[in-house]
């Protein structure tokens, strides 16, 4: 049985070096006869060198970083566009593109070259006037994503991981090099860790459902994957959707541990807590105010959030690492 008579649509994959993600994608089961590989990773193109060495025949393979040496951004962008568009024509069972970021970074800088095609009128501001070309930019890629999923029954996105900042000031936890549409339009979002055998951890920060239906008529959704899948192949997720786990009680193997929560929550680990709280008191905040009221601002941003969800100021303070008073004064 085909993969993609389980899973269809777009699948993020994204984690830590040397963690698989490549390997993770051509292992599905999908013929590579089958396959459109985009490559834009320099590791990748080694992989995959080694596998045309031996005979191997993809559907499609496309080398980015030797096909688009030397474009700019919009000559890349329209160049990955023909790639897409092809996609109709050659109708494969699966799409690889590795990474999806170089490509993503070029979204933006299309609609700011092309703005009458976005709106008829933009805002006088350049505050506003920015943050809509950011937005048509994020809505533009979604329509690219769903574009794709109209040609090809399984996508596998990967991504890089980077240091999330705050101003200047690095937090210690590592995010995917994605934007919203990536992170919002995916049908499951995997991030590979690496782990003591060649297998690797899967945490998953997006999960997919099956839905049931009940006696009543009505739907019931079910959650196939636990937040940790160990091993993460496409064995083991094959396996998940034959027995989902619903809200059974995890094994030991399906249950993340603290640093592995925050990475699925996004939140930061105790340590990590510690060193934002240290480098918002520093003395290097006080030499420049811009970054500090950035932090504030994110802070503030985050207090806002988890009081949404019904926190109390004790608890969003013990997540976040800061006093009950610095709660209350971000809530007000």
């Amino acid at each position: 049985m085909s993969i993609t008579d389980k899973i269809k649509g777009i699948v993020h994959i994204t984690g830590e070096p040397d963690s698989g993600k490549t390997t993770f994608c051509l292992t599905t089961g999908i013929p590579v006869s089958q396959t459109v590989f985009v490559g834009d990773d320099v590791k990748e193109s080694s992989v995959v060198s080694d596998l045309m060495a031996s005979g191997t025949k993809f559907l499609r393979y496309h080398n980015l970083k030797r096909e688009c040496d030397g474009m700019r951004e919009l000559e890349m962008h329209e160049y990955c566009l023909k790639i897409i568009e092809e996609l109709k024509t050659l109708s494969p069972k699966l799409l690889i593109w590795d990474t999806w970021t170089r490509f993503e970074n070029t979204f933006h800088p299309f609609v700011v070259a092309n703005m009458l095609k976005f709106r008829t009128s933009w805002s006088s501001m350049g505050e506003i006037k920015g943050a809509q070309q950011w937005q048509e930019s994020f809505e533009y890629e979604a329509e690219i994503l769903a574009k794709m999923v109209e040609s090809v029954p399984l996508i596998l996105l990967t991504t890089h991981l980077k240091m999330e900042t705050i101003g200047k000031i690095k937090t210690g936890r590592y995010i995917p090099d994605c934007k919203k549409p990536l992170a919002q339009k995916t049908h499951m979002r995997l991030w590979l860790k690496l782990s003591d055998t060649p297998e690797p951890v899967g945490l998953v920060l997006k999960r997919p459902s099956i839905f049931n239906v009940k006696q009543d008529g009505s739907l019931e959704a079910i959650n196939v994957l636990p937040r940790r899948v160990y091993p993460c192949t496409w064995n083991k997720i094959r396996w998940y959707y034959e027995n989902p786990v619903g809200n059974r009680k995890l094994t030991e193997d399906e249950t993340p541990n603290e640093y592995e929560l925050s990475v699925i929550d996004g939140m930061l680990t105790a340590d990590q807590k510690e060193m934002l709280k240290m480098l918002i008191e520093s003395k290097a905040f006080e030499d420049d105010d811009s970054d500090a009221e950035v932090v504030k601002r994110v802070l503030s941003e985050r207090v806002q959030k988890l009081a949404s969800e019904g926190k109390t100021p004790p608890q969003i303070a013990g997540e976040l690492g800061i006093t009950v008073q610095e709660v209350i004064t971000y809530m007000s």
